[in-house]
């Protein structure tokens, strides 16, 4: 961070005492700025024993004693001016030229930001990612804290709300994340019309390889999240055989309304046997049906024959394999398996039909 550089941290209450504290052992107390309340209205239950929890926390932290603040860029309007009878500024003797400028202008706001929206409820800003926050929250930011062409960084930046922001803005910016569907959707819905570097996800079959090889977990989750609607398991080890889960959207004829799909991944060389212990997972797990997603595409035809022969299960008005062999190779070919409609794992509503081929 530069000498004259600024950090937003945002968390909610409940870690809201702790971080403060490790943010001015960091920058030392003298150097925060605001501690900013972002709130917000939200249902509650007749049920409640305490008050409903509808504020997120916001700290403000300079590097040194010299930092940006664009007031003008950030005010907002009057809403209630104490004035006396006679229209004058109490405690501030103003011109009336003064006093109408100042009007027009707009204050700085106050610590306490009701002026956002949670993007739950901003239906044309919805992406589907647990963490994502109003645009409107991260313009104010980054107007106040930096200038045109200045470089923001977010190294937690889930669905590229943040850079869209500072894109929009005239800065320049870079996002950090963990997540491959994070930044599958930063590239593919946030900033889609935007040529944009990307770094550490695989834009080739040689790049997907060397990620199996040198991080096999971060690889199995990278793959699972290539087919919409699934999502990786969080256990890294004792997974049972399941490397990933979806839901579909349509009811599963035969199967008593079970809707849950499973998915394993395989980065190595194929062995049929894997194949046949998968088999028995999905019938384990009582899943509708089941993907084996291996790293090069399977030629196989006993591997073939022996998935073809668990036969094709009914979801909605459609059949679809019991148990689909898949690659990364067919993906990097934009080929994608024959799925039903699945909900996104994130927001439990239907991914869009047309990310699917149709059952043949």
């Amino acid at each position: 961070l530069k000498d004259t550089g600024s950090i937003w941290l945002h968390c909610d209450p409940t870690a809201s005492h702790y971080l403060k504290i490790v943010m001015d052992a960091v920058f030392g107390a003298d150097n925060c700025r605001n501690e900013v309340i972002w709130c917000y209205t939200g249902p509650g239950s007749p049920g409640m024993r305490q008050f409903n929890r509808k504020h997120d926390n916001l700290f403000w932290y300079s590097a040194g004693k010299s930092w940006t603040f664009n007031g003008d860029e950030v005010r907002i309007p009057h809403k209630q001016l104490n004035t006396n009878k006679h229209g004058a500024m109490i405690g501030e003797p103003m011109t009336e030229d003064l006093r109408d400028d100042y009007l027009k202008k707009g204050k700085i706001p106050e610590t306490w930001w009701p002026d956002f929206t949670p993007v739950g409820r901003i239906k044309n800003e919805r992406l589907g990612y647990p963490t994502q926050k109003p645009k409107a929250l991260l313009d104010r930011i980054i107007r106040a804290s930096s200038k045109e062409g200045e470089l923001v960084l977010d190294p937690f930046c889930g669905c590229g709300t943040t850079m869209a922001a500072a894109e929009q803005l005239g800065r320049k910016w870079m996002g950090i994340d963990i997540s491959s569907n994070a930044v599958r959707l930063v590239r593919d819905e946030r900033l889609k019309d935007k040529r944009i570097r990307m770094e550490g996800i695989p834009a080739d079959l040689a790049g997907a390889k060397r990620l199996a090889e040198d991080q096999p977990f971060q690889f199995e989750a990278w793959a699972v999240e290539l087919l919409p609607g699934f999502a990786p398991n969080t256990k890294q080890s004792g997974d049972g055989g399941i490397d990933g889960q979806g839901i579909t959207a349509d009811p599963v004829s035969g199967e008593g309304g079970k809707q849950v799909a499973v998915m394993q991944v395989k980065g190595g060389r194929f062995q049929i046997s894997q194949l046949r212990d998968f088999a028995h997972v999905i019938d384990r797990q009582k899943a509708a049906f089941g993907v084996y997603l291996t790293l090069k595409k399977v030629e196989s035809r006993n591997a073939r024959a022996e998935a073809a022969g668990l036969g094709k299960v009914k979801v909605g008005q459609q059949e679809y394999p019991k148990l689909q062999l898949y690659s990364v190779q067919e993906y990097f070919d934009d080929r994608l398996p024959a799925l039903p409609i699945m909900l996104n794992p994130y927001t439990g509503k239907p991914v869009h039909a047309d990310l699917f081929d149709e059952a043949e």
